[in-house]
């Protein structure tokens, strides 16, 4: 009964949340059909008569072009980014949690950070891209890393590339 109670009332404190965040648009959206000519809620009649004045601005036009082009711009970078990520959790992080689902010690300070690993993907893909083979670049990348993390990854890559797997496989965990 008390688990109802709780489940009920978080139900009750997320609707509050919702209607608090939501009225304002709702009454602005509203106030926006008032034919009036100044906007007041409640509105004193029906009419488009604001939005015609909107469309007709051409300031207010570039503005909204502007808006898309840059939620447009924005929605693709942060996929992209967002993107990184879930393939940096699946590949990297992954292990921690199985070390941590086993009961063994995560090795999380073993596994290099996102922050970490940008600049070394970076530098392996300038090297690739001037001609040299990606075991190579991967090898030669080791030789120069100063933080340990980054060592074992470039050493287990390595290993199993060793063992003929392609690059993407040994990358991938």
């Amino acid at each position: 009964m008390k688990a109802r109670r709780g489940d009920l009332a978080f139900s009750l404190y997320c609707w509050l949340v919702y209607a608090f965040l939501l009225a304002p648009i709702f009454i602005v959206v509203l106030a926006s059909f008032n034919s009036g000519a100044f906007l007041t809620f409640p509105p004193k009649g029906f009419s488009f008569r604001w939005y015609v004045v909107f469309f007709d601005n051409e300031v207010f036009r570039r503005a909204i072009v502007t808006s898309l082009w840059v939620a447009a711009i924005a929605t693709v970078i942060s996929g992209c980014i967002g993107t990184a990520a879930a393939i940096y959790h699946v590949c990297y992080a992954g292990r921690a949690k199985e070390a941590v689902r086993e009961g063994g010690p995560a090795d999380k300070d073993l596994l290099p950070t996102a922050a970490e690993c940008l600049p070394f993907l970076e530098s392996m893909a300038d090297l690739v891209r001037s001609g040299m083979s990606a075991g190579e670049a991967l090898r030669l990348l080791a030789l120069r890393l100063q933080k340990s993390r980054l060592r074992v990854l470039c050493a287990g890559i390595w290993s199993k590339l060793g063992e003929g797997q392609s690059l993407s496989v040994a990358m991938g965990g």
